[in-house]
């Protein structure tokens, strides 16, 4: 499943559920930039640098065996792009299933 939005500006975002890989599976970009960090009390990797240079992703943990990703693309700053994706995660943990 995934759903994707853009906003006025130089942003887009897309979510994706991945049912059969977790927070930790996946292939990453070559340059990417993996933390670990929690989004409420769910696990979660900020990865800076996700697919170019100015893309940001919050992959959050549903199971040990599945995520969900929030990927945003900011032309104008990496870190615009980290922050939102942080706020969009943060709004939608609570909604994931437990």
């Amino acid at each position: 499943m995934e759903c994707a939005a853009s906003a006025p500006g130089p942003s887009a975002a897309r979510l994706k559920a991945f049912p059969d890989i977790g927070v930790d599976g996946g292939t990453l970009a070559p340059n990417a930039e993996v933390s670990k960090t929690k989004i409420g009390t769910r696990e979660a990797r900020l990865i800076s640098k996700a697919f170019s240079s100015t893309a940001c992703a919050v992959t959050m943990e549903v199971t040990s065996t599945s995520r969900v990703d929030v990927v945003v693309s900011d032309n104008s700053s990496l870190e615009e792009a980290c922050e939102a994706a942080t706020n969009i995660a943060t709004a939608i943990e609570p909604r994931l299933p437990k």
